[in-house]
């Protein structure tokens, strides 16, 4: 099978993305060279490539003359002894090697593939899957899979807005340019994290030393490349703005919208415009991708701000004031973070601490504190001390923080730390339920998913309850923000309201079924009686179903029912419980086991089972091909001859009121089918 490659290749005059195929072959004889560069023995030509995407439904567009060109790329090799010649490792190969091992090296190949413009990039990025594809085998390679992503990341940023003009300049001429912005936390986040993921095949085009290639730098700069290319491309495919180039501005602008970005301007001009430019951008100018290629001038630190709870003392929790303390926080390690105390006590250019080196530390921090002051009224208030490191906040305005102003924060590239039981998500603590939950069964009755629960409701904060005079306590203390048993919540005016109705017993009476415990346990409902579902018990019979079902619990096996005769194999007593227990929930069932193990008494075993549990008050009707009636017939005298048995087959059969009559006084009827 085909496997696709592909990458972005950037070093060159003509930046375009590469894209080769790569399939398994016995090698017969000699791999042949061309200028002393050996030629990829797995290669696939332009045929190869073009047929792989067009029978994965990927389209290319009719009449495109797709170029065919080779690239040199650095692959993991292997030296054979025997041939005395060195080959490469297959992708698949590669991930279970090594560079560790000392045979293996990276040596220089040249590989067919096809050359795509940014156009034909898009074109064909835009219609690769993420996932895996209907093949048994995924067609993809994880660099090709990757740069998918990176495009599939390009639009989310076009869809929020996160880019910007420029005009650059090269031998004279003036260019329009649009540039990719990434100042928000998630966009951070997600460029630190790509920079990590990014396979090195993606730059297995330059030639570099293993270690080299885990390089960060090297990663960021192709990464920023290809989105600066695919960006200011996308962006003018969507612009229908009617522009007259005529002053020096609207050339400009002009140029923004065409294919074409060159125009031409006095030098007067340019440097009036570009000035005008980066003054508008300069609060932005760290997080914007330049089109020279230039890193992201991010200094991989960031101000962080830090809630802390009140510390205790004589005055009451609830009375008393938080703070806010002030941080940098290094992008790839969210722990590691170095006060505003410890930054001003240290006035240095270049601040070192644990390995780790923060250029010009003070200004970073004054920097970022600029930004947030502008969106918080309090970080602004606080910046009148010569050195600012942390702000109080009243319950209320921590209230207004968390609901808001964190999250504002976060949007502009800032990061923000809260107590665990506050942070929204998974592990914030609310007010909730708890519910218990058992379905009761007489003998001889059956249940069904439609079958009502009895179930009993608690105040829960997490998973722990709270009684109503605990609750009342918690009220009294007419704050937003209460500490229960060492954790703090934020009472939400909804779910306070919520929960008084809970201990007053005045909500809307509820009808729940096992329905709707099997959609509690799995998380597919996470409200009862308008408050989320902290915590959930099931008990007896609906325990034994939840724990069948989610944790695939085996299903207790029915040895020989009463009444059975003769020895049920163990698979066949297996077959017997999982048929009981499905029954009993009402639910149907495939006894599927080969032909010749025993369906036949595994059934007949079942029905005893039934009647032994009060069960079988009805006929049972068996419909079964004729062929097979006698050996039912047979089956049933041997292994239960207490079953009494009506076959209904033939010209002679019962009809009507007779045949209901017959029927009443037996417990198995056997209908034959042609």
């Amino acid at each position: 099978m085909t496997i696709l490659h592909g990458t972005w290749i950037e070093n060159t005059s003509e930046k375009h993305f590469f894209i080769w195929g790569e399939t398994w072959r016995s090698l017969s004889s000699d791999i042949s060279s061309d200028d002393s560069i050996l030629m990829y023995p797995f290669s696939v030509d332009k045929q190869g490539i073009v047929e792989q995407l067009n029978s994965n439904k990927i389209k290319i567009e009719k009449n495109k003359n797709i170029e065919s060109v080779s690239q040199i790329f650095y692959l993991p090799s292997k030296f054979i002894a025997k041939s005395k010649q060195s080959i490469p490792l297959l992708s698949t190969e590669l991930k279970d090697k090594d560079f560790e091992q000392g045979d293996i090296q990276l040596i220089a190949w040249k590989i067919e593939g096809i050359k795509l413009n940014v156009d034909d990039t898009i074109n064909i990025l835009s219609q690769l899957p993420l996932g895996l594809t209907n093949n048994d085998e995924n067609y993809i390679g994880d660099n090709l899979k990757f740069w998918t992503h990176i495009y599939r990341w390009s639009l989310d940023l076009l869809t929020r807005g996160k880019y910007l003009p420029q005009m650059e300049e090269q031998d004279n001429n003036c260019y329009g340019q649009w540039e990719p912005l990434l100042d928000s936390l998630v966009d951070q986040q997600r460029f630190s994290k790509f920079i990590q993921t990014m396979p090195n095949s993606s730059l297995a085009y330059h030639n570099l030393m293993e270690g080299e290639l885990s390089s960060s730098l090297l990663k960021q700069t192709t990464i920023l490349d290809f989105l600066s290319t695919i960006i200011n491309q996308q962006v003018r495919q969507f612009i229908d703005v009617a522009i007259t180039p005529s002053s020096f501005i609207q050339k400009w602008l002009y140029s923004l919208t065409q294919d074409l970005s060159k125009f031409e301007a006095s030098e007067v001009e340019r440097k009036g415009l570009k000035n005008a430019i980066n003054n508008w951008k300069s609060s932005l100018s760290e997080y914007i991708i330049k089109s020279d290629n230039q890193p992201l001038g991010i200094n991989q630190f960031r101000v962080c701000f830090k809630l802390e709870t009140p510390a205790k003392s004589g005055k009451k929790l609830e009375q008393s004031n938080w703070q806010l303390h002030y941080y940098l926080q290094a992008l790839d390690d969210p722990n590691f973070l170095i006060s505003a105390k410890v930054i001003w006590e240290n006035p240095v250019t270049r601040l070192i601490c644990n390995n780790r080196t923060i250029n010009h530390p003070q200004e970073t921090l004054l920097k970022g504190l600029g930004l947030a002051s502008r969106l918080y009224y309090l970080i602004e208030e606080s910046l009148q001390d010569n050195k600012p490191s942390f702000s109080e906040l009243d319950p209320i305005q921590v209230y207004e923080f968390l609901r808001s102003i964190a999250n504002i924060l976060k949007d502009n590239g800032l990061g923000v730390i809260l107590p665990a039981s506050l942070e929204q998500g998974v592990e914030e603590k609310r007010l909730g339920i708890s519910l218990t939950a058992e379905v009761k069964s007489k003998k001889g009755q059956r249940l069904s998913l439609q079958s009502l629960l009895s179930y009993k409701l608690n105040l829960a904060i997490g998973d722990k309850t709270i009684s109503k005079k605990d609750f009342e306590k918690l009220l009294a203390q007419k704050s937003p923000l209460v500490e229960v048993k060492g954790e703090w919540i934020a009472l939400q005016p909804a779910d306070v309201k919520a929960a008084q109705q809970i201990l007053n017993k005045s909500y809307d009476p509820l009808e729940l079924s096992v329905e709707d415990a099997l959609r509690f346990s799995t998380g597919d409902i996470s409200t009862v009686a308008k408050l989320p579902i902290t915590n959930f018990e099931a008990k007896g019979e609906l325990a034994n179903l939840i724990n069948a079902i989610n944790n695939n619990e085996s299903i207790p096996m029915i040895e020989n029912p009463r009444g059975f005769k003769g020895q049920l194999r163990p698979y066949q007593q297996r077959g017997v419980g999982w048929l009981s227990f499905l029954e009993k929930w009402g639910l149907g069932a495939c006894l599927a086991d080969d032909m010749g193990l025993g369906k036949t008494p595994q059934l007949i075993g079942f029905l005893l089972h039934l009647r032994s549990e009060e069960m079988l008050d009805q006929p049972t009707l068996v419909i079964c091909p004729t062929s097979v009636l006698n050996n039912w017939e047979r089956e049933v005298q041997k292994f239960a001859p207490t079953l009494s048995t009506l076959i209904h087959h033939g010209d002679k059969r019962s009809k009507g009121k007779a045949f209901v009559k017959a029927v009443s006084k037996k417990m198995l009827s056997l209908l034959a089918i042609l």
